[in-house]
């Protein structure tokens, strides 16, 4: 899943903890113009949102699909 994230005052948190709970092991990608650019993808951020990957805005279509493959792996 790929999910857009507000994160003022952690409703993105909120959100991201909803999803891991109602759909448990579903890999998920949160993205936010609230995110620094050159935050580490797997870094903190990730782990306290419960994501395996972040990702700044803007991005580019290359950034989302090397996030994707960082998952799921390349296509076959």
């Amino acid at each position: 899943m790929i999910a857009s994230v507000y994160m003022p005052k952690c409703a993105g948190a909120r959100l991201m903890h909803e999803i891991q709970v109602a759909h448990p092991g579903t890999p998920v990608i949160a993205i936010s113009g609230q995110f620094r650019s050159g935050l580490p993808a797997a870094g903190t951020t990730a782990r306290m949102l419960g994501v395996q990957r972040v990702l700044a805005k803007p991005l580019s279509r290359n950034d989302l699909l090397e996030a994707v493959r960082a998952i799921i792996g390349s296509p076959s």
